[in-house]
């Protein structure tokens, strides 16, 4: 059994000086708009409900930051070692404002802050890195393997799509190869491959990751942010997975998920931020050996 926190989307923020029209545009962005409704102490406000909660494993399905700011970034990286420091293990994917123009991708600046893979006692280091092949994995608990999937890509300026690339395609499907057939896999993501959002949110060749894992009966279940709305969508009964949504955890009224996970079962908590983070939902999936 592991005591897993799904966060998303926390957007710390940070006012810039910059020449960049599209951190420019954020920055306009912060001032209007999300400064307000991102207040840095929400996600903080969330480590002691974890502790009383007895998490022991935080999973970030990307956007910690929201416009790739160096500072933005020193406020995450202080956030996962105050989770570390009390013994979480946090897994972390970036999302499309971590990697926020074009020099930001180009120079994956949000591995210089944070893993492009994980090494447990029990788990060989995976070959595979977030960095270089776009996924990476690591045993979770006995009967499930987490896989992390990093899809971001350079964007225009009013773009915020995500691209599930030829290459990453390869490679997932290369991991999962290495993956015993009886052990299940929760997969984690930014985006949603559904491609019913606006099209300059969307996920870039989703279709080709949907039908990847139509054709891996094993994922179980798929982890994502990116639409700030909380979902829970479970499509089992047409080969996909139980798919989650945390919705934004950064935001005034922000949400997250607490999954209580063994071999067969998930114990589903829905939180959300009513002057202080309460329950609004709770739901049991069972899952066949």
């Amino acid at each position: 059994m592991c005591c897993i926190a799904h966060l998303s989307d926390l957007h710390f923020s940070h006012y810039s000086c910059t020449l960049s029209p599209k951190k420019l545009l954020g920055n306009l962005n912060l001032f209007f708009h999300r400064k307000r409704q991102y207040p840095t102490e929400r996600p903080f406000s969330l480590i002691k409900t974890l502790k009383q909660k007895q998490v022991t494993h935080v999973i970030i399905s990307g956007d910690l930051t929201a416009t790739s700011y160096k500072q933005e970034y020193a406020v995450a990286k202080a956030f996962i070692e105050q989770l570390q420091r009390i013994g979480m293990q946090v897994f972390l994917v970036p999302g499309n404002h971590d990697h926020y123009t074009s020099q930001d991708y180009k120079s994956k600046i949000f591995y210089h802050y944070f893993p492009s893979h994980y090494t447990s006692p029990s788990s060989k280091m995976c070959t595979f890195t977030l960095r270089n092949h776009g996924v990476t994995s690591i045993t979770l608990i006995q009967g499930w393997r987490l896989v992390l999937l990093d899809t971001t890509v350079s964007t225009s300026l009013f773009s915020s799509v995500g691209l599930f690339s030829l290459d990453v395609e390869k490679n997932l499907k290369s991991l999962l190869a290495y993956i015993e057939k009886d052990e299940k896999v929760l997969l984690v993501n930014h985006f949603p491959f559904f491609q019913h959002g606006q099209r300059r949110h969307r996920l870039l060749r989703g279709k080709f990751l949907q039908n990847l894992i139509c054709n891996n009966p094993h994922i179980s279940l798929y982890l994502h942010g990116h639409t700030h709305h909380h979902t829970i969508s479970d499509l089992r009964s047409h080969n996909l997975p139980l798919i989650l949504d945390s919705g934004s955890t950064g935001h005034t009224s922000g949400s997250w998920n607490l999954m209580q996970l063994n071999n067969t079962t998930l114990d589903l908590t829905v939180y959300r931020w009513r002057k202080d983070w309460s329950p609004i939902h709770t739901q049991s999936f069972q899952f066949a050996l």
